[in-house]
């Protein structure tokens, strides 16, 4: 919904249909919960550092399990969609791993293994040595070749081959 909403629209665009969707109501409910994951993903497809903020207000109002009011299966779906974009999100042009770099995870190492993606199964992990990231890949492609991106780890990178490893900028 936000992705359809929001595509082609101005910059504030964004803005203004978050500020539309969360009138509604606080966080916690499911409604205005669903509607602001929705747009966190969008952003995060998008490369937008605020979906990561519109995250951590939705998950301050979620439960210890992480649920919404009544454990609200499409706001629960949504959450576990955007925890899978963080890792892994297609674009036009192929997979983008890490599109974004959450705070917490600086530093830290990061695993994905066998994430489906359009160009075929994808597996990553990012160590750290000092502050740059090393990405090592693998993608088992289901169809040709398909340009692997780490925006979140280096937007300058890329690259078509389909398993590596490289020290990141």
């Amino acid at each position: 919904l936000a992705a359809a909403l929001t595509e082609g629209a101005p910059p504030d665009g964004a803005e203004r249909l978050a500020a539309a969707l969360t009138e509604g109501g606080p966080p916690g409910e499911p409604a205005v919960a669903r509607h602001a994951l929705a747009l966190a993903g969008a952003e995060v497809a998008a490369g937008d550092r605020r979906a990561l903020d519109r995250l951590a207000e939705v998950l301050r109002a979620a439960s210890p399990t992480w649920t919404w009011d009544d454990h609200d299966p499409v706001a629960t779906a949504r959450f576990v969609a955007l925890g899978r974009d963080l890792a892994v999100v297609d674009r036009p042009d192929g997979p983008a791993m890490c599109p974004l770099l959450p705070d917490g995870w600086r530093g830290r190492p990061v695993e994905v293994e066998g994430a489906p993606t359009a160009a075929g199964r994808l597996s990553y992990a990012v160590r750290w040595h000092g502050d740059r990231p090393a990405l090592l890949w693998d993608l088992a492609p289901s169809a040709g070749p398909a340009r692997l991106t780490a925006p979140g780890l280096d937007p300058a990178w890329s690259t078509t081959e389909p398993s590596g490893e490289a020290l990141l900028g």
